[in-house]
C-alpha cells in the first residue's frame, strides 16, 4: 500500500489495525490464571514495526504454534483432573471448539481476501491475517488455563469489565450479515461457521454449568458472558471492514467523478479564456 492509498484508509481501518491484536482484552483477560503468560511477553518486547510482512508473519506462526502447545497442555491437565462426569463434557466441547476454530479461521481468511482485492488491500492485511490466528488460539488457550486454575484451586474469580451489551449485539447481529460480505461463491462457509459456533456454544455452556455447579461461587451463565465474547471479536473486526469498504468505495467513486466534473467545468473555463485570447486582432 502507499502512502498515497494509506493516506486515503478510513478511519475505522486504522481503528482495526490498532485494535485487532487487542481483541480479546475487552473481556478475556478476566479470564486468564494469575502472572502474565510467557508468550504474552515475548509479544510485547517484540518491535513489530521494525519488522518486515514476512518477518511478522512468521512470529505471529510462532505465537500461535506456541499457544496450540499451551491448549495441549492445559487439555491433557484437565482431563487428568476433572471427574468422568466433568471429563467427558470437557472432550465433546473441546472437540467442537476444534471445529469452530477451523471454521471461523476459514471465514477470516476469506473476509481479509475479499478486503485485500479491494482498493484498501496491502501488505497489512497479511500480518493482520497472520495476527488474527494467533489471538484466536490464544483466547482458547488462556479459557482452558483458567478452568484449570479454577478447579485446582476450587474457586471461579469473574471480572465485572465485560461489555456484554455490545458482545450481545455482535452475537445477533454478525449472522445476517456475514454470507453477504465473503467472495462470491463463499456462502457455504458462512452457514458452516454458525452451525459450528452454535454446537461449540451448546457443548461449551453444558460443560460451563457442571463446572458453576462443582465449584459454586458463580453461575454458568456469568462464566459464559466473560468467556465466549473474545470469539466473536476478530470475525465481527474484518467482516465490518468487509460491509463499510463498499461503503467508502462507493463515496470514493462519487467524490472522483465529482472531482472530475470540476475539472472538467474548470477546463472548459480554462479552454474558453485560452480561446478568447487566441482570437485573432482585427486589422
Amino acid at each position: 500500500m502507499n502512502k498515497e492509498s494509506f493516506a486515503k484508509v478510513p478511519c475505522f481501518m486504522l481503528s482495526l489495525v490498532a485494535c485487532v491484536a487487542l481483541f480479546s482484552s475487552t473481556c478475556f483477560a478476566a479470564l486468564v490464571p494469575p502472572g502474565e503468560h510467557p508468550l504474552d511477553k515475548k509479544a510485547e518486547e517484540v518491535d513489530i514495526d521494525s519488522m518486515s510482512t514476512a518477518d511478522v508473519v512468521d512470529f505471529y506462526d510462532s505465537l500461535m504454534d506456541g499457544w496450540k502447545k499451551e491448549i495441549a497442555r492445559a487439555d491433557e491437565e484437565l482431563l487428568k483432573v476433572l471427574p468422568a462426569a466433568g471429563k467427558e463434557k470437557f472432550k465433546k466441547t473441546q472437540k467442537a471448539w476444534e471445529a469452530f476454530s477451523q471454521a471461523e479461521n476459514d471465514v477470516l481468511d476469506l473476509a481479509i481476501e475479499k478486503v485485500n482485492e479491494g482498493p484498501y488491500g496491502g501488505t497489512m492485511w497479511v500480518s493482520i491475517q497472520a495476527n488474527s490466528h494467533a489471538e484466536f488460539t490464544r483466547v482458547r488457550a488462556m479459557e482452558l488455563l483458567t478452568y484449570l486454575d479454577w478447579y485446582k484451586n476450587r474457586k471461579i474469580e469473574l471480572s465485572d469489565d465485560c461489555e456484554t451489551e455490545y458482545m450481545s449485539d455482535v452475537d445477533q447481529d454478525i449472522w445476517g450479515s456475514l454470507p453477504d460480505n465473503l467472495p462470491d461463491g463463499s456462502k457455504d462457509s458462512a452457514a458452516k461457521l454458525k452451525a459450528a459456533w452454535e454446537a461449540f456454544a451448546a457443548s461449551e455452556k453444558d460443560f460451563i454449568n457442571w463446572l458453576a455447579r462443582e465449584l459454586g461461587g458463580a453461575t454458568g451463565d456469568d462464566i459464559w458472558i466473560e468467556a465466549n465474547s473474545a470469539y466473536i471479536c476478530p470475525l465481527a473486526n474484518v467482516l465490518s471492514v468487509c460491509e463499510n469498504a463498499e461503503e467508502y468505495t462507493e463515496s470514493d467513486a462519487d467524490d472522483e467523478a465529482g472531482d472530475e466534473d470540476e475539472a472538467g467545468d474548470e477546463n472548459e473555463d480554462n479552454g474558453g479564456a485560452e480561446d478568447s485570447e487566441a482570437e485573432p486582432v482585427a486589422n
